[in-house]
């Protein structure tokens, strides 16, 4: 890898980290909200949107990964705080381990 791959790739990185804090900033913000609107489901956000809603992870991780081939995303399971689940998957981490 040369030094100029290395600094795109780290570049890439800091983005996605910074896209996952945007999303679980925008979570925290309106959990309370969110799991009134969409209690029981898991939601696919990105940025300071929710792009989907879904009955299971799988789906929701599933359609994040359709949509979001090289950005970050994250899906969180709308339900009371004790019992919160959630799977950030930056779109290439996934594509490394599928």
């Amino acid at each position: 890898m040369t030094f100029d791959q290395r600094r795109e790739s780290e570049k890439s990185i800091a983005s996605q980290e910074a896209m996952v804090k945007q999303a679980m900033r925008y979570w925290e913000a309106n959990c309370a909200a969110l799991t009134a609107r969409f209690p029981g489901q898991y939601l696919l956000i990105a940025g300071q949107d929710v792009k989907g809603v879904f009955p299971t992870r799988f789906e929701a991780v599933n359609r994040g990964c359709q949509i979001y081939s090289s950005d970050a995303f994250v899906v969180r399971f709308a339900e009371t705080p004790d019992h919160q689940e959630a799977a950030m998957i930056p779109s290439s981490v996934s594509e490394a381990n599928g």
